[in-house]
């Protein structure tokens, strides 16, 4: 039940930080406030989505193993993890912005042949990041 949570906080965190990057070019005003979205305030929102992602992916990495992983095991996996999603996202928008067919080729299935592509790298990059967690927790074992 906790991993359908965790997996839920991830989902709900993908659609806001992309809402909040749909909306850098807009401003915000709040009780007479202007607040411009764009420039530092965008990187710092961007900063702040990864930061949370990489917190999600880290407890996933810290309640999914029977066995407990140490915290800082976790976020060392849980911020390889974001940080190379980050990397695929971007490199995934640019093809399909710029190189795709695949709107010609699966026509009105084109959404669910693009979501269902990315669940499958983001699939495989946890189980890499679980890796990477299992290759530094030996490091860590063979150092002693």
């Amino acid at each position: 039940m906790r991993c359908f949570f965790l997996g839920a906080g991830l989902l709900i965190l993908t659609l806001v930080s992309i809402s909040l990057e749909a909306m850098a070019v807009t401003s915000i005003v709040f009780m007479q406030w202007h607040w411009s979205l764009g420039g530092l305030s965008t990187v710092l929102l961007y900063l702040l989505g990864l930061s949370a992602e990489t917190i999600i992916l880290s407890a996933i990495y810290y309640v999914v193993p029977v066995g407990r992983t140490a915290w800082h095991h976790a976020i060392i996996g849980g911020f390889f993890t974001a940080s190379l999603w980050e990397v695929i996202r971007h490199l995934l928008v640019w093809y399909f912005a710029t190189f795709s067919r695949a709107s010609i080729v699966y026509g009105s299935l084109t959404t669910a042949v693009v979501a269902l592509f990315s669940m499958e790298i983001i699939a495989t990059l946890l189980l890499l990041g679980a890796q990477v967690i299992s290759e530094y927790e030996r490091l860590g074992e063979s150092g002693k």
